[in-house]
């Protein structure tokens, strides 16, 4: 009988230390499933980090100030000819303005008596300008060419503006972009420290967690920069027909002084093409009132006659 009770406890304790492995077991599971939960996000998101920090090779850019962009946009624009074409077409307009109008000329031959009598008549007729239709109409051309000389020259003020619009959209942007760019270095090297300091055990994955979420923020930031950077720099780029945006600008000041000021109000390009239409409106004015007079009308004949009597 104590041979069967000692065989019982010895099967009890035996069932007990199993269940106390199983148990420690599960415990151990469970604990590096919580691990791998809490840790995947940070491992995820560092792996993320270190792959979109591989080393870009940058292209040779080129440093333009804004004098050389200028240069640039008005060669373009020069290049494309349309200014060209419409004062052509102005001075042709002057030009056949100041014609003459061209004598008329009639030939007229009548049979009579079935052919026997015919009768052969010339006629010349010219139109007289008594009032200055011609001298209206070139006055009137001349205001039109000047006008589109003048239009030329606000269109060359209002690209230059465009320019040093988006020019200085540009300075700015990169002056942000190397903020940005140094911010984020130093949040880089604040993310090195903090996984120095888990190594060590000084903090807790936690924080690490927070200080790459701040990193990751920064990158995002910086990544933004450069998306508008480039955005500004291919539409400065469009004005003088490229899409390259690798170049950087030169920071200087382009905003008027107070002797360009003067230059520009002695000047006044816009109360210049008001005073221009005003005289465009008279001259039109004056065209159409002579137009409407009736000019005389000289015409010279001479006519031939043939009969069969003198035959």
């Amino acid at each position: 009988m104590s041979s069967s009770l000692n065989q019982r406890i010895h099967a009890i304790d035996q069932h007990t230390r199993k269940n106390r492995i199983q148990l420690s077991l599960k415990w151990s599971v469970l604990a590096l499933a919580l691990t791998t939960a809490i840790l995947s996000p940070s491992i995820a998101a560092e792996s993320l980090l270190d792959a979109n920090q591989q080393p870009i090779s940058n292209a040779a850019q080129r440093n333009l100030n804004f004098e050389q962009i200028l240069q640039d946009v008005k060669r373009y624009q020069a290049g494309t000819g349309v200014w060209q074409t419409q004062q052509g077409i102005a001075e042709a307009n002057v030009k056949q303005a100041g014609l003459w109008s061209n004598p008329s000329f009639s030939i007229q031959q009548t049979d009579f008596r079935s052919g026997k009598d015919k009768e052969l008549e010339f006629g010349v007729s010219q139109k007289l300008d008594i009032f200055g239709q011609r001298r209206a109409a070139v006055k009137l051309a001349d205001v039109q060419a000047s006008q589109v000389g003048l239009n030329q020259e606000l269109y060359n003020a209002q690209l230059e503006l465009a320019v040093k619009y988006l020019w200085s959209q540009v300075v700015v942007l990169e002056l942000e972009h190397d903020v940005v760019q140094a911010q984020l270095k130093t949040s880089q090297d604040t993310l090195d420290a903090t996984r120095l300091r888990l190594k060590a055990g000084s903090i807790a994955q936690v924080d690490l967690d927070r200080t790459l979420m701040a990193h990751i923020e920064n990158q995002r930031l910086f990544q933004q920069t450069e998306l508008s950077l480039a955005t500004a720099k291919r539409q400065l780029a469009n004005l003088w027909g490229s899409t390259d945006n690798r170049f950087s600008t030169q920071a200087s000041n382009v905003w008027p002084q107070q002797n360009d000021l003067q230059d520009y109000l002695q000047n006044n390009l816009f109360e210049r093409a008001i005073q221009l239409d005003i005289v465009r409106q008279k001259a039109n004015i004056d065209y159409l009132k002579v137009s409407n007079r009736p000019n005389p009308t000289v015409n010279l004949g001479m006519v031939q006659s043939k009969s069969a009597e003198t035959n």
